[in-house]
């Protein structure tokens, strides 16, 4: 199943976002009158496209489940409104390729640059360091990474019924001290994780 992201722009401007969110699950975090009042806004687009793409999703599931979502909400004593951006960028490790990660990393030093020089140093330099350690370098680094570091994914596990990791195999498994064998392309990999190169 993939999400389909429509490219009728001209058609979405003439929909209020009122509109638009009728055929949500629920409300947006954002009240409707502050998205409508900053709909050319980036986070009101942002929001819109989430709240959109979670739509479609629920309506697919739902059809192939033949169940329906239900909506879990609820609001903390605190009652204030805390936002956080979350997400990344990464190589998910499997295999090495050379022009993959040349590519990958010289698109983030462009970006980085037009920022500051440093930027692209620096955070390669803090990345690689949470590489090194024994968690990244086992063969299943990127789910064990994700438990371990990810804020996104640290959060969802701290909420009621969450379902932050529906996506992994059901044969997933670890291998304690597991070493491929030697001359591997998951040798390889391992070895650009423990000795990260300059792409």
């Amino acid at each position: 199943m993939a999400t389909k992201i429509s490219h009728n722009a001209k058609e979405e401007e003439e929909q209020s976002i009122m509109e638009r969110c009728r055929g949500f699950k629920t409300t947006p975090v954002t009240d409707i009158s502050v998205l409508e009042e900053k709909k050319d806004e980036m986070s009101t687009k942002m929001e819109m496209l989430i709240m959109e793409t979670q739509a479609e999703f629920c309506k697919a599931l739902e059809e192939v489940d033949g169940g329906t979502f239900k909506v879990n909400k609820w609001q903390r004593k605190e009652g204030s409104k805390q936002w956080w951006f979350g997400g990344g960028t990464d190589l998910t490790p499997v295999y090495i390729d050379r022009e993959d990660a040349f590519l990958f990393h010289n698109t983030l030093k462009e970006a980085c640059d037009k920022h500051h020089p440093k930027y692209y140093a620096d955070f390669k330099k803090w990345y690689s360091s949470i590489s090194d350690s024994d968690v990244s370098t086992s063969a299943y680094v990127y789910v064990e990474f994700n438990l371990m570091y990810d804020r996104g994914i640290k959060f969802g596990l701290s909420m009621p019924g969450c379902r932050v990791l529906m996506s992994l195999p059901l044969t997933a498994r670890w291998e304690f001290m597991h070493e491929p064998g030697k001359g591997s392309r998951e040798a390889e990999m391992l070895e650009v994780l423990r000795n990260p190169k300059e792409w």
